[in-house]
């Protein structure tokens, strides 16, 4: 039987599948198109009739990389809901950001409308009981070049806002979908997860939810607004916009134009040994009056946060040998030499503690809220014939349960481990993490095959 949910903005349905309900494609706010290209995002008209959620949205404009999506609209500020069955009582919700160096990524279709959705959510918010949320929003020149800077009539830091629209959805709506608008987690990974950290240090939206989980964030890497006019600056001239018509020259950017001066302008960044992505979000002394990092240790929603144990082999697996020797001289921090390992692994290394390890470890320290960390610790079948080990996003395939470059839905070892995650992700949302607090043990949580095993033999 279909089931009519009532929103503050009409009547929607979805999909009744075995695992869960889903309400796939649900506007949130305005299409982003024309004069509102690079505004902050608009709330949607009220529709007439049943919106028929019932397959995804297009995925954001992508920068051109190896891991851009496909089926990619400008129109793309939807969002997904994921509902379990027979619920009895208001479920916590949880609410997906996902990463993609904030210049890729989305919840929208593979290739062409349709059920199947980037991230799906359904194995996880039936294993967690929780109504499970996931958000577009725009990525790269779309949501986080600093074009304000070069004139006022941009807004600055669309991607973030259009979080902030989502979240708001969330908790003026959710209820209707059975979810618990005061129990609501936020929950990401690498720039999903530093956006995580950032939706949680602001004023504009610490207040939009009480828990989070943060996966791999790059935690200290925003620009200030002088760097990012930099970046934009650098991006014009390689788009060669005269700078007597700034505005109606960005306003009106081909997508392929758009595609050949990122792609130029990244490539001068590397060069440089910026860590940093091109498309960090902006200090703006508004929604961001600090780094995160330094803003997110003074909030006490209860936070589990933590890293995968080889980060950095993805990033360095495709250098050659020459530009790899070459970046100890560019790269802000020390390559160690280290006893039994190779000059790619001691790089990998001290990529993955410099971007990732230490400044989680430093955030949890100093948190005020009660703080987990963990170390996901598994090698798929997957990774080893990509020749890396628990890299960067390595945690996904088992987590969602779904086929991804780095894991197989059907891997068992990644079904046992994904099973124990989901049942540490649920703690958060559900109350019940019965572990000390890092700042208290400083302990970190441990996810591999072998203290899974060690844990179920007890």
């Amino acid at each position: 039987m279909e089931k009519i949910i009532k929103t503050e903005y009409g009547l929607v349905s979805g999909l009744d599948t075995p695992i869960c309900d889903k309400y796939l494609g649900i506007p949130f706010a305005k299409p982003p198109i024309g004069e509102l290209r690079f505004k902050h995002p608009q709330k949607c008209d009220k529709w007439e009739g049943i919106y028929k959620a019932t397959s995804g949205s297009h995925n954001p404009i992508q920068a051109p990389s190896s891991y851009e999506y496909k089926y990619t609209s400008e129109d793309c500020l939807y969002l997904n809901i994921f509902v379990p069955k027979n619920i009895d009582k208001p479920l916590p919700v949880t609410v997906w950001i996902y990463g993609g160096s904030y210049a890729n990524g989305g919840i929208g279709c593979m290739e062409e409308k349709g059920e199947f959705v980037h991230d799906d959510l359904g194995v996880f918010c039936n294993e967690t009981n929780t109504v499970a949320v996931s958000i577009n929003y725009r990525v790269n020149m779309f949501g986080f070049f600093n074009f304000h800077a070069l004139d006022e009539r941009f807004d600055i830091n669309n991607g973030l806002y259009d979080l902030k629209m989502g979240l708001e959805f969330v908790r003026d709506n959710i209820a209707a979908f059975g979810g618990d608008q005061t129990n609501i987690t936020v929950f990401g990974e690498s720039a999903g997860g530093a956006l995580t950290l950032a939706l949680l240090s602001s004023p504009l939206t610490s207040n939009l939810f009480q828990k989070a989980i943060v996966q791999s964030p790059c935690v200290e890497h925003f620009w200030t607004y002088e760097k990012g006019k930099k970046v934009a600056l650098t991006f014009i001239k390689k788009a060669k916009i005269k700078s007597n018509d700034i505005y109606r020259g960005i306003l009106d950017m081909s997508n392929q134009t758009f595609r050949y001066a990122y792609d130029k302008t990244m490539r001068k960044f590397l060069l440089r040994g910026e860590l940093t992505s091109l498309s960090s979000p902006i200090i703006d002394g508004i929604f961001l009056k600090e780094q995160p990092c330094l803003e997110v240790i003074n909030k006490t929603h209860p936070l589990l946060i933590g890293f995968t144990k080889d980060e950095g082999d993805i990033f360095v697996r495709d250098i050659s040998p020459l530009i790899l020797r070459l970046m100890k001289f560019v790269v802000p921090y020390k390559i160690e030499k280290i006893k039994g390992r190779t000059f790619r692994e001691c790089a990998s290394i001290g990529l993955g503690n410099y971007v990732f390890k230490e400044p989680v470890l430093k955030i949890a320290s100093s948190y005020i809220g009660k703080v987990w960390v963990y170390e996901y610790n598994h090698i798929s079948a997957e990774c080893k014939k990509l020749n890396i080990r628990s890299s960067h996003a390595s945690e996904l395939a088992p987590l969602f349960k779904m086929d991804m470059a780095f894991g197989k839905a059907n891997d068992s070892d990644l079904i046992l481990i994904g099973e124990w995650m989901r049942k540490l992700w649920k703690k958060i949302p559900y109350d019940e993490m019965d572990y000390k607090t890092y700042k208290e043990s400083k302990e970190i949580i441990e996810i591999s095959k072998e203290k899974i095993l060690e844990e179920k033999s007890k």
